[in-house]
């Protein structure tokens, strides 16, 4: 199926399970791009994979990529491609390769005109007498220069790194089940002309290259997977490592890792604490990716978590974390005759297994020795006369053959008599 928009000159074709988006960026009318996805992807519900391709690199790595034209267009553009579920973007342009990671939610963080950067440009990219000899333009404007005009390019420069909308994935020439979208440019397909790569490689880029050499890109569609292969055309060698979006297929979540959860302490109240949950590298969202279900979790002892995949991701895994008790209260420590010392303690809460006694003859408790009760009072015995003893005390639960202790309570020293 083909349509063309006399709109704003923007067309689509659908080839196979793939609905390919043409948009003629000289409009600068995004509304109407905009009406033209939508329309365009309306038209076509059952294609599996949607990819858009306009002419400025609005993720590039070469000359152009950084101008703000050029920047503030990707702004403009990329939550409507967010918001059409677009899985691709493929631009030109720049006439350098060049592949990002996955990317989400970049936006506009600052001011900067044409302008001021053009001339920045200039000084910042001078090649000198033998621009033909390089592949990367130079960096002539130091990262600690204090002029005005430099401390203001850099930081556009940094701004538009846009290293938030990174998405997370594993490293590799696979990503499964992304949120974002791969955005690619394209090199120079007849070696009419090349730019120079951009001194500081931007944080979105995944890989680049320029030789000055004309490419190609072959891709290849099936129902699950898009992938991308790069080749130069003077010896058919590939630039870029194969690239692969798999969606669609269903991950199971027991082979997620998950986030060691650190000792809850005792609150009377269920716990829930919240998990680091990642598959393939990619941080999966707690309500859209998985849910949780929490067993045991109110009293001291071992807690259960079970993690039930969700939209993408299917299955379950279960990970468990500790519930200590809370900081225990000593009351009182009196001295007794002949030795002796009665301890009383707070009783805690959450069925705890006991309290551990702590007693030492100096204040840090460098030197020990412990006593263990499942009472509330405890009576020391064999004090030496005279002699200033610390006293402390944990309640501790059983875990597994274990003894797991909450903090130590405040310290009261007793004189024996």
């Amino acid at each position: 199926m083909f349509l063309y928009s006399p709109m704003c000159g923007d067309y689509y074709f659908t080839y196979g399970n793939t609905l390919f988006m043409m948009l003629n960026t000289q409009d600068t009318n995004a509304a109407e791009h905009k009406q033209f996805m939508e329309q365009a992807i309306a038209a076509n519900p059952n294609c599996t994979w949607r990819v858009v391709t306009l002419h400025q690199d609005i993720y590039g790595s070469a000359e152009h990529s950084n101008e703000p034209e050029i920047t503030n267009l990707r702004y403009t553009l990329v939550p409507y491609f967010e918001a059409n579920d677009v899985d691709v973007v493929l631009t030109g342009h720049d006439h350098a390769y060049s592949r990002t990671h996955i990317l989400e939610g970049g936006h506009k963080t600052v001011e900067y005109t044409d302008d001021e950067f053009d001339a920045e440009l200039d000084k910042d990219m001078d090649a000198g007498e033998n621009p033909a000899t390089r592949y990367e333009a130079p960096a002539n404007i130091s990262a600690d220069s204090k002029e005005p005009a430099d401390v203001a390019y850099l930081n556009y420069l940094n701004a538009v790194m846009d290293k938030d909308a990174i998405e997370d994935t594993e490293k590799g020439e696979t990503v499964v089940n992304p949120d974002g979208i791969l955005y690619m440019t394209a090199n120079s397909s007849s070696g009419s002309k090349y730019y120079d790569l951009v001194p500081r490689m931007q944080s979105y880029i995944a890989n680049r290259w320029q030789e000055d050499v004309p490419t190609y890109s072959v891709i290849d569609v099936t129902d699950n997977t898009f992938t991308i292969n790069t080749y130069r055309t003077d010896n058919d060698q590939k630039i870029d490592e194969t690239f692969t979006i798999k969606k669609g297929v269903k991950e199971d979540i027991k082979s997620a890792s998950v986030g060691k959860v650190k000792n809850q302490i005792y609150t009377e109240k269920q716990i829930q604490p919240a998990l680091k949950v990642t598959l393939n590298g990619k941080t999966l969202k707690a309500g859209k990716d998985y849910t949780v279900t929490y067993t045991d979790n109110k009293n001291t002892g071992l807690a259960k978590a079970t993690i039930n995949g969700i939209g993408k991701y299917t299955g379950t895994q279960t990970v468990t974390f500790k519930i200590v008790p809370k900081k225990a209260v000593l009351k009182t420590v009196k001295a007794g005759k002949s030795g002796t010392a009665t301890v009383t303690i707070g009783k805690a809460g959450g069925k705890v297994s006991g309290y551990a006694i702590q007693v030492s003859t100096d204040s840090s408790f460098k030197k020990v020795t412990t006593y263990r009760t499942a009472k509330t009072t405890y009576t020391l015995k064999n004090l030496s006369k005279g002699k200033t003893y610390y006293v402390r005390v944990k309640a501790f639960t059983k875990v597994s053959d274990k003894n797991v202790y909450g903090a130590a309570s405040k310290t009261i020293k007793v004189k024996a008599k």
